[in-house]
């Protein structure tokens, strides 16, 4: 049986978890969480109200500024991310000045729009939302130098349209950090106005072998129970060694997981109990 409970008081107020720095007064190198998502213009509205829209950095800055202040000691965040041409010196120099966040390869200047969203609120907890712009998708042969010296790697699908599941089945294969994933967006479908809207995970079983533990709202996991209507049996047929945790937010009420009695809560031994995670050599053969 899965392990299925109401996250404990110590364990919500937990919020990042990575291997032990084990640093020794000889280790000179940081330790690095690559972080890849996308870095959005939002522009807020509050329906019912005529003030003018909040427009401000969104979509994965606030996973930066989070983790630039709840990081252990001795790790850096290392952004993977590309940037519209028409908004890249200001989003650079946004950020650049977040605190422990090193700017380096994995931050590319894409000659396309940068994304922007539009977002209308109905409450706290409901909104509409239309996507405008759009940088292209990472392709393996992109992503894999940026994943050399990175030791950990959390990657947030803050539009959906960051990586195809092509890519995403590769990194397990080729990458020896744990991996977690927010899969977020991939729950929204798009349509030709941009306007975002719910839908199933597509090609469910690849998504979820990709990454050692995933995370998704409460609506979102609804939906990934499919036709079944019933997520939690999915949740836990869908973990084992290799997708060994799914983290359930669910707004007040706190949050959920689902795991198995075997589940190690070291991220540093999630790589090895990877068993069928395919290569780049096995995907080319067949």
């Amino acid at each position: 049986m899965s392990d299925c409970e109401p996250l404990s008081d110590l364990e919500k107020e937990a919020q990042v978890v990575l291997p032990d720095s084990d640093r020794s007064s000889g280790q000179e190198r940081p330790l690095r969480l690559g972080v890849l998502g996308t870095l959005v213009w939002d522009r807020i509205f509050q329906e019912g109200k005529e003030e003018r829209p909040v427009e401000e950095w969104g979509g994965i800055s606030y996973a930066m500024e989070a983790l630039s202040v709840v990081l252990p000691e001795g790790w850096v965040v290392d952004p993977i991310l590309k940037l519209g041409e028409d908004l890249a010196d200001g989003a650079l120099d946004y950020i650049s000045g977040i605190p422990r966040v090193s700017v380096g390869a994995g931050v590319q200047v894409v000659p396309h729009e940068n994304y922007r969203v539009e977002l209308r609120y109905q409450d706290h907890s409901h909104r509409k939302e239309r996507l405008a712009g759009g940088v292209p998708p990472w392709t393996w042969e992109e992503l894999k130098p940026h994943l050399d010296g990175i030791d950990a790697l959390y990657l947030n699908f803050i539009t959906g349209l960051e990586m195809g599941p092509e890519t995403a089945q590769l990194i397990p294969g080729n990458f020896q950090g744990p991996l977690y994933a927010d899969l977020h967006s991939l729950f929204q479908g798009i349509s030709s106005e941009g306007r975002r809207f719910p839908r199933e995970l597509p090609e469910r079983e690849t998504w979820l072998r990709a990454f050692d533990a995933v995370q998704m709202n409460e609506d979102e996991f609804d939906l990934l129970g499919g036709a079944s209507g019933d997520p939690w049996t999915l949740a836990e047929s869908a973990v084992g060694p290799e997708l060994k945790l799914i983290a359930v937010t669910m707004g007040s009420k706190g949050a959920a997981f689902v795991t198995t009695p075997e589940f190690n809560t070291d991220p540093a031994s999630w790589p090895g109990t990877r068993i069928s995670s395919p290569s780049l050599r096995e995907i080319t053969a067949s």
